[in-house]
């Protein structure tokens, strides 16, 4: 199965716009997208309009959850612009992806399959993005069961495999 990753489109409508063209071209199996669909000052409500229509299997990111849990006073700047531009039609969209989703033995998550905001295969310290050790990230996939994960978060396209785990 040829599978389409995307993740953190971030509102960025032009963007998606062009990825769904190579899309066409590339012709994948499926099309996942791991989270972050719409916080951002660009084209936030149309971008909801394109992932709305389309069959992509789709879950919730850490922005998509901050635009339900927060009040708009309480969002960052790239969260309120989104809100401002959505409608209770998209929020309700937004609210009804799951966190997590499992696909053919494969896991899809935003962050870490625990935290929406934890970075699966990076530590970060400061302004320092560096790849963690495999057993941290072993230690934060110690009870999934699955041979594949796939996350977004870090706007990083990045694969690691680990020996003798998952």
């Amino acid at each position: 199965m040829r599978i389409a990753v995307l993740a953190d489109i971030h509102g960025n409508l032009r963007a998606l716009e062009a990825v769904q063209a190579d899309l066409k071209l590339q012709a994948p199996d499926i099309v996942v997208n791991l989270g972050v669909h719409v916080s951002g000052p660009l084209q936030a409500a149309a971008a909801a309009d394109v992932l709305m229509d389309s069959t992509y299997m789709q879950i919730r990111g850490n922005h998509d959850r901050q635009l339900m849990d927060r009040t708009p006073i309480q969002m960052g700047p790239s969260d309120s612009g989104a809100y401002e531009q959505l409608s209770g039609r998209h929020l309700a969209w937004l609210k009804s992806l799951p966190s997590m989703q499992i696909i053919e033995e494969i896991l899809l998550c935003h962050g870490s399959p625990h935290d929406d905001l934890e970075y699966l295969l990076e530590e970060v310290a400061g302004d320092v993005v560096q790849l963690a050790p495999p057993e941290r990230i072993r230690a934060r996939l110690a009870d999934i069961d699955a041979p594949i994960v796939l996350c977004g978060h870090t706007h990083v396209p990045r694969a690691v495999r680990l020996a003798g785990g998952p």
